[in-house]
């Protein structure tokens, strides 16, 4: 190693060290010694330590077609394609992924997909708990031809729902209804439409 390459490495270890809580200890308290003349020293709090590491959220951004998939027990509940993806993760493990045109296949336990497409998505992770946010005048349709259109749909993956918000239109072979909110199964097969405000 060259002479000026060790000063280097050691300035970089100081600073990893210091962005970590770690290097030089803390000077001395002044009042920490016993003062002459007197019956008891002062007890004075000693510094904590410093040396564990603070963990920092992760953040990340990408750009060019991403690919994501969401599993359950070895089943895939969704796939999702997506033009861009900024995320960031917390070291709990909870984190928020924003993306931009996702277009997401969703698939239940039995019976059809869903498949709906946005200008934006979102989803959230925290603890168990996933919900995918897709905004932006929302188009989704099943495998048997209903379709859906909405300002927003949500997926709570906890029960495996959907429920779309905003200037709902649902069509189906033989019918089309209009309302405000709409709240369903991802098979369709369990349906309630609100009217709007």
């Amino acid at each position: 190693m060259s002479g000026r390459a060790r000063p280097l490495a050691a300035a970089g270890a100081l600073l990893a060290l210091a962005a970590c809580g770690g290097g030089a200890a803390s000077p001395s308290h002044p009042s920490s010694a016993p003062v002459a003349g007197s019956s008891a020293a002062r007890a004075v709090p000693s510094p904590s330590p410093s040396g564990t590491p603070t963990a920092l959220p992760v953040r990340v951004s990408s750009r060019g077609t991403i690919h994501f998939t969401e599993q359950k027990r070895n089943r895939t509940v969704y796939t999702m394609e997506a033009a861009s993806q900024s995320a960031q993760r917390a070291p709990s493990g909870d984190g928020v992924s924003v993306f931009e045109k996702p277009h997401v296949t969703f698939y239940p336990l039995t019976g059809k997909t869903l498949v709906a497409d946005a200008p934006t998505g979102t989803v959230n992770a925290h603890g168990k708990i996933v919900t995918v946010l897709m905004s932006g005048r929302v188009h989704a349709h099943t495998g048997d031809g209903i379709a859906l259109v909405s300002d927003t749909l949500q997926y709570d993956d906890a029960d495996e729902t959907v429920h779309a918000r905003g200037n709902v239109v649902l069509t189906t072979a033989t019918e089309r209804l209009e309302g405000g909110a709409l709240d369903a199964d991802l098979r369709f097969s369990h349906v309630r439409l609100t009217p709007g405000p």
